[in-house]
């Protein structure tokens, strides 16, 4: 898969050809007239670090994330998101596409936030 541009109807692409892919579990949130947000399983691969940030990040640990399929294989592009549930390295996340439910966990409507791990995964059944 090639790079993901940050326009939304070419990420909104992206994101709904990996639903269609084999075993990507993808889970549609809600769908609003054309736009869809969908959470996803994924693996916490690392921290960000950075000495300038948007001041809507200031506070917020930021993670990347690895989306991943039901087997733990990697699906897409990592994606970074806001964490405030406080994951550990390699552990299993469910991260939301909702950017609006993140840009009003920063409380900035202006926020480049897309992301955020919305779950911590305890176990596979």
């Amino acid at each position: 898969m090639g790079e993901i541009s940050m326009s939304g109807s070419t990420r909104e692409r992206e994101v709904r050809s990996l639903v269609l892919g084999p075993f990507i579990p993808c889970f549609p949130l809600y769908s609003t007239g054309s736009s869809c947000s969908f959470m996803l399983l994924a693996r916490v691969e690392g921290n960000v670090v950075a000495t300038r940030k948007h001041p809507s990040f200031e506070g917020w640990r930021l993670v990347i994330c690895q989306p991943i399929s039901g087997m733990g294989e990697p699906e897409g592009t990592p994606q970074v998101a806001i964490d405030a549930h406080g994951a550990g390295m390699h552990q299993r996340v469910i991260i939301s596409s909702d950017g609006m439910a993140a840009r009003k966990a920063v409380e900035d409507e202006k926020s480049p936030a897309r992301w955020m791990v919305v779950g911590i995964v305890d176990e596979q059944e």
